[in-house]
């Protein structure tokens, strides 16, 4: 990925940047994407967090090291499926999903170098395909169609150089 972006406005309350992103993999299923971000800090703690195409949330501050963001993340998935010894099939195949999760993710932070997220709500599914490992996601072998469903998902970070 190579990615370039421009501050626009920078007030106390708001942040504001245009970009693009250009993906130089061969098996993007987009070979580059315009940025756009916009940043405010509502008065009553409440901020508006919305990343052109990534995210668009909402964020508070719960507690003193707790924050709740509701809303929309745009991401993907891929993984690869090995195909050895099955007839007429390359070798090593990539399987790629472009997805919009929308719900509620919660973040704590147990430390300064420790902070624990858990993540739930809808998915919706846009792209799923199968294409050859290294070749343009376009010339895909196989893709299907999938219904929404719920995922929830819970991670630990772990900075080693995290600061107050």
């Amino acid at each position: 990925m190579i990615g370039a972006s421009l501050i626009i406005k920078r007030t106390a309350t708001t942040t504001m940047t245009v970009g693009i992103i250009s993906f130089i993999d061969p098996t993007s299923q987009l070979p580059f994407l315009p940025t756009f971000t916009y940043n405010y800090k509502f008065g009553n703690s409440w901020e508006f967090d919305f990343i052109l195409p990534q995210r668009i949330l909402f964020r508070k501050p719960i507690a003193a090291k707790g924050r709740l963001s509701l809303g929309t993340e745009f991401g993907g998935n891929g993984f690869y499926v090995n195909t050895s010894g099955v007839n007429n099939f390359p070798k090593v195949l990539e399987y790629s999903q472009l997805e919009v999760n929308t719900g509620a993710i919660y973040e704590h932070k147990f430390s300064n170098q420790i902070i624990a997220t858990f993540k739930g709500g809808l998915t919706n599914f846009i792209s799923n395909r199968l294409t050859e490992k290294g070749k343009a996601n376009k010339d895909y072998l196989y893709n299907n169609t999938q219904e929404p469903s719920g995922y929830f998902n819970i991670g630990i970070s772990f900075n080693p150089f995290g600061k107050k």
